[in-house]
């Protein structure tokens, strides 16, 4: 490109596709169908703009897509998308048609590539800063502040991969003195030393004796506090040596922990220090065992003693609320919860900040807050970055968490990018056999049914729960959850007698958890009748729909958007039982609590609208089933083709053209409907079934 602007000419369709990579690695740039030769004379300016529709308009600069002149910049401009997307694997800007992006860029700047890298494995630490302002300068929508050429970019980028100051970065003294450092590290650390050997020649003695006797006061403190919270373990551990009179080999460790629990109070009651970190430490073992009245006791205890006059440690408040605002939440608290985190916010400590966040996302995605709980997601994951305190879980989690509101948002695709990201990330960090390993997954099982590819969903879900048995003991809830997740997918293949007994596995394992919450065991519930709906036992899925949705009722709401959607598949049952004014009713109640969770629209709307159209076509309403149909279809375009949702509608579309007497349109739309149930295989069976019922009734007519 470099080359090409120095003989005044302009790609214009700089693109990933138009570049192709050798096996020696080098890039050959293709495709020079639109370029152009400026006029030199015009100061490198083409003052007349031919065949722009050509271009692709997300790699296409601001004034390419505006049909105004362009210049050398625009191909910069280019080069800064390209850029873009291969530090962090998406486009700076999220339109596709080209007023879309003229208006997006016009009204909002792209995002950082540090604070948009989730689609790839890079940390977003290696982007920010100068990469960061060299994408940011590239990407200038105004062209005066663009990169003027090629030739500046590429020395820009030349120059970070020198350790050298970019040009675009200005030169602050601050800026040129820590790439100076970076480069010159070892010379700048004997400077240093030998700077502060100078500098201590000037401390008194009397102040450095003062320090040191006070360091060495803190040392003895700091020593004193490790040796008795060594003691006590030391004690508690005593009673699982087989060397020790008394001792119990078959001691349990919720055992051991009621037993740390009862000798905390008792045995630390004038060291409150000691008792608040053992019941911080204590607290979080419980909720790790999902055992959540238990952890809240301990934590609770630990906030109180960290507020005490002669201990004041608010970071230590800050954190203890956190976990009291998951369990809050866990317990369908809604409200108190986000008292609690929103609380921890401020905290310093930016790993507390980054938890907090995290457990809000994961509050407002269950109160359908969803805009805010990707916010909130985006905010745990850049703290997690930049705080070297953070667990090494944080930033996977929060990759995950994202994904998990992209699902919820319907956005299926950007869903799967965002949880292979997660379980990359964990994989790096912490391994193929930690349990977040394995909770990111089973997330990634969960946008690849939505994705309908419920084949490799079950692999996934196989090989999460095989890492849940080598670090969870028998009975965690997460067990269920990942079962209800498999279950899905089996339904989704039509094993429904395999998806029952995983969804009952389930549901047993969430009944005996005194930490489950009733989300859980009415999801696990409405998987169950499902499965009876499907195998046509109406009878035996009508009251587990009624129970699911009570359950839903209990902790979110009546009119929750999961409680409707549940409460649909019972307007179903009672469409199929062929009680048709209770299925009109309950389908419109379904389509209002929809409408006012989703007012932007949603594909869940498509859901209720089923039952509507169909109720229409029974009734011979042929018009008003159409409209519902057509609404159905453009909420659920951005689905797969093979998905549920759609083929659901283009079945009905089909029944609704037979009705009519159009056989020749109702056949060509099942045709194209048996193509894709071919293509999907074993996933395809249950709509080749639909579509041969619906030839043969097609037939009879």
């Amino acid at each position: 490109v470099r080359h090409l602007n120095r003989h005044s000419v302009i790609h214009r369709d700089i693109k990933t596709a138009n570049v192709l990579v050798g096996a020696n690695g080098r890039p050959k740039l293709i495709d020079f169908g639109i370029a152009r030769i400026l006029d030199a004379a015009e100061d490198d300016v083409e003052l007349t703009v031919t065949v722009t529709e050509r271009m692709t308009p997300t790699y296409a600069s601001p004034e390419q897509l505006r049909g105004d002149p362009l210049s050398i910049a625009s191909d910069v401009y280019s080069l800064g998308v390209l850029t873009f997307k291969l530090l962090t694997g998406s486009l700076p800007h999220a339109g596709r048609k080209r007023w879309e992006l003229a208006r997006e860029i016009s009204i909002s700047a792209p995002p950082r590539p540090s604070e948009a890298a989730i689609h790839t494995s890079l940390s977003p630490r290696l982007l920010r800063g100068d990469l960061d302002t060299i994408v940011q300068t590239a990407l200038n929508p105004e062209v005066s502040r663009r990169y003027p050429s090629a030739e500046s970019l590429r020395e820009d980028l030349a120059r970070y991969l020198a350790g050298r100051p970019v040009l675009a970065r200005g030169d602050s003294f601050l800026y040129i003195a820590g790439k100076f450092t970076r480069r010159h590290a070892v010379a700048v650390i004997f400077a240093a030393i030998a700077l502060m050997i100078l500098a201590g020649g000037m401390v008194s003695g009397f102040t450095l004796y003062g320090r040191a006797e006070s360091a060495r006061r803190e040392a003895e403190k700091q020593q004193q506090t490790a040796e008795q919270i060594s003691n006590f373990l030391e004690t508690l551990l005593a009673a699982v040596n087989p060397s020790t009179s008394g001792a119990r080999l078959d001691l349990t460790v919720r055992e051991a922990l009621d037993a740390a629990a009862e000798r905390v109070d008792r045995e630390l009651v004038d060291q409150p220090a000691i008792a608040a970190s053992l019941h911080g430490t204590i607290g979080s073992a419980y909720l790790n065992l999902g055992l959540l009245k238990e952890a809240e006791e301990h934590l609770f205890a630990a906030e109180e003693l960290l507020g005490r006059p002669e201990i004041r440690d608010a970071e230590g408040q800050a954190n203890a609320r956190v976990y009291r605002g998951k369990i809050a939440h866990e317990e369908g608290r809604f409200e108190e919860a986000e008292d609690l985190l929103t609380s921890a916010l401020s905290a310093e400590d930016l790993s507390i900040r980054a938890t907090a966040h995290l457990y809000l996302s994961e509050l407002y995605g269950d109160q359908s807050r969803l805009d805010e709980a990707f916010s909130a997601a985006q905010s745990a994951r850049q703290y997690a970055e930049i705080s070297t305190a953070a667990s090494p879980m944080l930033p996977a989690q929060a990759i995950s968490q994202m994904g998990t509101i992209l699902y919820r948002q319907g956005r299926y695709a950007a869903a799967e990018t965002a949880m292979v990201a997660a379980v990359h990330r964990a994989r790096a960090d912490l391994g193929n056999s930690h349990v977040l390993t394995g909770k990111c997954t089973q997330n990634l099982g969960v946008a690849l049914t939505a994705l309908n590819r419920p084949a490799e969903a079950t692999v996934t879900y196989t090989d999460a729960l095989e890492i849940y048995e080598r670090v969870y003991p028998p009975g965690h809830p997460e067990f269920a959850i990942a079962l209800l997740g498999l279950g899905d997918a089996e339904s989704a293949l039509g094993r429904y007698e395999d998806a029952v007994n995983n969804y009952e596995r389930a549901r047993e394992i969430f009944e005996a958890s005194p930490s489950s919450s009733k989300i859980n065991i009415g999801l696990a519930t409405n998987g169950i009748a499902h499965c009876h709906r499907r195998l046509g036992n109406l009878a035996a899925a009508d009251p587990l729909f009624i129970e699911a949705v009570e359950l839903m009722s209990e902790q979110l709401g009546p009119s929750h958007p999961w409680t409707a959607a549940i409460r649909n598949n019972l307007a179903w049952v009672r469409l199929e039982s062929g009680r048709q004014n209770e299925a009109a009713a309950i389908a419109a109640r379904v389509l209002e609590d929809m409408e006012v969770a989703y007012p932007d629209g949603h594909a869940y709307l498509a859901r209720p609208l089923g039952v509507l159209a169909e109720l229409d076509l029974l009734n011979g309403r042929y018009s008003a089933a159409n409209e519902l149909i057509a609404r159905a279809d453009s909420l659920t375009l951005a689905l797969s083709p093979a998905s549920r949702n759609r083929t659901d509608i283009g079945l009905q579309r089909a029944r609704l053209r037979q009705l009519q007497g159009q056989k020749a349109i109702a056949t060509a739309i099942l045709d194209s409907l048996q193509i894709l149930a071919v293509a999907a295989g074993e996933q395809g069976v249950d709509l080749q079934t639909k579509i041969a019922d619906l030839r043969v009734e097609k037939n009879t007519r």
